[in-house]
């Protein structure tokens, strides 16, 4: 993962310098997000924004099917201990007879 962010950055900073000093690169940018620029962008911006609420819906379903696994495999056994153990009697009259 380090090696493919060291190849990202290089690659990155290669595109800028060549941005900076490549007269005819500097321009066919130019040209190419002059021209479409907006939509380029507009496009880029939705589709991050899709993408992260649909990250965000799944990790809510999912954190929802957890949450219900979780109510329906533990509940009977707290019941089950709880109902135990008042059954047995046990009752504190008072605070300090917890601790």
């Amino acid at each position: 993962m380090v090696v493919e962010a060291g190849v990202v950055a290089f690659l990155a900073y290669w595109i800028a310098s060549e941005y900076v000093f490549n007269a005819y690169f500097h321009d066919y940018v130019d040209l190419l997000l002059g021209t479409r620029g907006t939509t380029f962008t507009a496009a880029i911006g939705l589709g991050i924004g899709l993408a992260g609420s649909a990250i965000a819906a799944t990790l809510y379903r999912n954190l929802q099917h957890a949450r219900s696994r979780l109510e329906t495999i533990a509940t009977p056994k707290l019941r089950g201990a709880v109902e135990k153990i008042l059954s047995r009697g046990y009752a504190f009259s008072n605070f300090d007879d917890c601790v």
